[in-house]
């Protein structure tokens, strides 16, 4: 029996005749058909004569995905013919929606299968001679209409569409991404990206107070430390350098799965001539990225030094500190030079990178504080990062004078950075320390921060 007349059978109106069709389909003759589901182009024109007694009102491409729909519950199995049928026209997607979505569209947040078939479409359902930033809309578009046809309601299609949207935007895998080191005139885009994908629920990864904090030096000095990989415009990942062994990774939320991308990244820290890392022993921090992470340990990059984040949630007020809290100007920056330089031995923070950093584009959404003791002992100091109304800030950095410590202060100025940053109208307050520093953990910890899963570095001996 040839496929044309098996598929006729499987379409037949006639139960009979579906249910012997069903019989003779084994897991071979099913791979066949899903295989000729991937060129609905070719199998049309193959088919353009129709065997005796076709029932399918459509194309026999149409006859071909029903009858394959009902037989796989796997929609990752469909993906290359759902891709396939996008460049066609007047082309129902309801069976492949079907077994992506068995139990409906999610009417609040999409799932993380919607997400992926979202993403897959809007960045690979597009012919290669067209791929480009804004055709990637066309395929939201057809994703539409798909929906559309669907008998949903219309908050189900408004919702969906949405997820292909924002799919659209994302990175498209056949996209050549840029490597470039930012002039400082760029620093506050950079920024402002940064700040963009701080996120809560997701890993604590690189943050704008990251890049405030290191503008101390200047900011030529952090243009030059910085990477930005761009594809046609569109940052998909910052890499924070320090003293050319370390990048300090992040990446964009919407490049998460992206393996084309961690390719890429990944070609560029392992190649010196890249301009990124050097040394023989790179180090690369990253927290977030699946795709990239993953990677990194197939390609022989091994564990290094592990970090633990801690997160507060601030929807609800924070405690009021046991000390007095003052926010630093220019009358107190004395006072936070000493307690930075006696709480970490190797400091080299002055006034004068004080005033540097306090000028920046950063530092409008920051706060230095100092704790006093009840002598008016300059007795611990922090300095809080916002990334935004909504969104995460960062605790970067936090240090107790060295002749002060074991007293408490360290949990008291942590509970007023994170009342600085709820009052800025920070989701939530993030810091990461060394897991080694048990006592930094235990601080936070008192202070009601939640702590989060260890992570390490990876590194690479060449």
């Amino acid at each position: 029996m040839d496929l044309r007349a098996l598929v006729a059978a499987m379409s037949d109106a006639r139960p009979g005749e579906r249910v012997w069709a069903s019989l003779v389909v084994d897991e071979a003759v099913l791979a066949r058909l899903i295989r000729a589901a991937e060129h609905p182009r070719a199998f049309d024109h193959a088919c353009r004569t129709p065997p005796d007694r076709w029932p399918h009102p459509g194309t026999p491409h149409d006859a071909l995905i029903t009858a394959v729909c009902q037989r796989v519950d796997d929609f990752r199995r469909l993906l290359e013919a759902a891709l396939a049928a996008v460049e066609l026209r007047d082309f129902s997607f309801a069976p492949y929606l079907r077994v992506a979505f068995p139990a409906g569209l999610a009417f609040d947040e999409p799932t993380p299968a919607q997400d992926c078939f979202a993403q897959d479409l809007g960045t690979g359902g597009i012919p290669s001679t067209q791929r480009h930033y804004g055709l990637r809309w066309a395929a939201a578009f057809s994703l539409w209409v798909a929906v559309d046809q669907w008998d949903r309601g219309v908050a189900y299609r408004q919702q969906f569409v949405g997820c292909a949207v924002r799919a659209a935007m994302g990175l498209d895998h056949h996209m050549h991404v840029d490597l470039t080191t930012p002039h400082a005139r760029a620093l506050g885009e950079v920024l402002s990206e940064l700040g963009s994908w701080q996120r809560d629920g997701l890993p604590v990864q690189l943050h704008p107070g990251d890049l405030g904090w290191q503008w101390r030096f200047g900011p030529a000095a952090l243009a030059g430390a910085l990477r930005v990989w761009t594809a046609n415009g569109t940052v998909v990942a910052i890499g924070l350098l320090d003293e050319g062994s370390l990048v300090r990774m992040g990446v964009a939320p919407s490049a998460d799965q992206d393996e084309g991308l961690a390719r890429i990244l990944l070609r560029d820290l392992e190649d010196p001539a890249r301009g990124v890392l050097t040394g023989d022993k790179p180090i690369v921090e990253a927290r977030f990225g699946t795709v990239f992470r993953s990677l990194l340990r197939r390609r022989g990059w091994i564990d290094d030094e592990p970090w633990t984040p801690l997160v507060r949630d601030l929807r609800s007020p924070v405690e009021t500190p046991r000390v007095r809290v003052e926010t630093v100007g220019h009358e107190r920056v004395a006072d936070r030079v000493a307690v930075q330089r006696a709480a970490f031995d190797r400091s080299t923070f002055t006034a004068g990178r004080w005033t540097v950093m306090s000028r920046s584009p950063a530092y409008r959404h920051a706060r230095c504080l100092v704790g006093y003791d009840d002598r008016d002992n300059a007795v611990a100091a922090a300095t809080v990062w916002s990334a935004g109304e909504g969104r995460p800030g960062l605790l970067e950095p936090v240090g107790v004078h060295r002749d002060h410590r074991g007293r408490g202060y360290g949990t008291a100025i942590t509970l007023a950075a994170a009342s600085t940053l709820r009052d800025m109208g920070a989701s939530s307050a993030t810091v990461v320390t060394p897991t080694s520093n048990a006592g930094a953990v235990a601080t936070y910890a008192s202070a009601g921060f939640r702590r989060l899963p260890a992570v390490t570095d990876f590194a690479l001996v060449r």
